[in-house]
């Protein structure tokens, strides 16, 4: 019996044992996996953010080398059929190939021409962006509530005692948008409207691009901008670009117009974001910029952003 007894505690001990080596053993092992993970993770990360940083160098050659073509030919018009303007264009690195997409801002309306240099509202612009909001369907107010969001005065339906009442207060900011995602912060801006909005709208270009500008973009320079009419701008720089802005006046509709929509529009761009993405092994960056200034030279950042 007491032999039985010493065994069987010999064998509880000797389990014991194994076990307590199996836990060590597993966990300096995953320890170890973890390690060389997260290494690989910061190394693949670290390999994706210099690729991002040297592609996006790529991608704004693109738009200076279209510039520089331009000035070559003597023409300066941007449009959608050109190198810049695909869907995705695929850069080649040392071991992948980062994609970035380019889009033409002055496409779209920009919210910081909500008010003037001198910080005076412009009443125009307001009239557009309240246009794009009616014919998404959504709240004409949230013009002026982007409006009272960059101006620096405190009168309005959208300054601090309406932000400081929130369950979450903040200060209205009371200067220009430094990025689009920040209208999320105006009054009236649910994650909804929002989703409708994003790519009608911009923080940077003064005019509108008529040869790249989407049809609801156009329909917002002018009350009387009928969705046919935007139709047939669409139709005719698809069939043929327009190279000087007073080419619009061909179209039906659009010589009453032309004198009040004239300083709204032109055929060349002010500024472009660019959209990249790269991915070593498991790891997978973004990043985005916004250029503008652009020369045969140069191409001035105004925004950048790295996920």
């Amino acid at each position: 019996m007491i032999v039985n007894n010493q065994q069987g505690t010999a064998l509880i001990v000797t389990l014991f044992v194994v076990v307590i080596l199996t836990i060590t053993v597993t966990e300096f092992l995953y320890e170890t996996w973890v390690d060389r993970s997260l290494a690989a993770g910061f190394r693949d990360g670290t390999k994706g953010l210099y690729a991002l940083t040297s592609g996006m160098e790529a991608a704004r050659a693109v738009i200076v080398d279209d510039f520089r073509r331009d000035q070559k030919n003597g023409l300066f018009i941007d449009t959608l059929q050109e190198y810049w303007a695909q869907p995705a264009i695929a850069i080649p690195l040392e071991d992948t190939f980062m994609f970035a997409t380019i889009v033409d801002e002055s496409s779209k309306i920009n919210l910081n021409g909500l008010i003037t240099t001198g910080g005076y509202p412009d009443d125009r612009y307001i009239a557009m962006f309240r246009r794009l909001l009616r014919n998404l369907e959504l709240d004409e107010n949230i013009a002026d509530y982007a409006r009272d969001w960059i101006d620096a005065n405190e009168e309005g339906p959208a300054e601090n005692p309406y932000y400081q009442s929130l369950p979450h207060p903040y200060r209205c900011k009371n200067a220009r948008f430094d990025t689009v995602d920040e209208l999320q912060m105006v009054r009236g801006v649910t994650p909804e409207v929002f989703s409708k909005l994003r790519k009608f709208v911009t923080i940077a270009g003064v005019t509108v691009n008529i040869n790249t500008a989407s049809r609801e973009v156009l329909m917002a320079l002018h009350d009387d901008i009928t969705p046919s009419m935007a139709d047939d701008v669409l139709a005719a720089r698809t069939e043929l670009p327009f190279k000087d802005k007073g080419e619009i006046k061909n179209l039906p509709g659009f010589v009453a117009l032309y004198p009040e929509i004239s300083n709204l529009i032109d055929v060349r761009s002010g500024a472009f974001s660019l959209q990249a993405s790269v991915t070593f092994n498991e790891s997978r960056r973004t990043a985005q910029a916004i250029y503008y200034n652009r020369t045969a030279e140069r191409a001035d950042l105004l925004y950048f952003k790295v996920d």
